[in-house]
């Protein structure tokens, strides 16, 4: 088990419950999302995903507050897939005949 699986298994605790305890966890995934390794970090959405869709994932408050940070992760991923592409286009540009 690492620290990972151990974030993964925190967040199923959280799904579902009525407490502060949600909002310290959203917190901690801001703070560390960039840690995460990419499997967990499908994992973790896709538990949040499937908590929200089953309405399982605590009062309408808690919902929507899961509901804020997974459109702020993919907004960040789109961005930085955006610019992964953007700066890779560039460098092509500058270094013509390399890919």
């Amino acid at each position: 088990m690492n620290k990972d699986d151990l974030i993964l298994y925190s967040l199923r605790y959280c799904l579902g419950k009525s407490s502060p305890i949600i909002r310290e966890m959203i917190n901690y995934l801001y703070d560390h999302w960039e840690i995460i390794s990419p499997y967990h970090k499908e994992k973790i959405k896709n538990e949040i995903y499937f908590s929200i869709s089953r309405h399982s994932a605590g009062m309408k408050q808690d919902e929507n507050d899961w509901s804020l940070f997974l459109e702020d992760i993919e907004e960040s991923c789109s961005s930085e897939e955006f610019l992964q592409k953007f700066t890779k286009q560039i460098s092509c540009l500058n270094n013509p005949g390399t890919q």
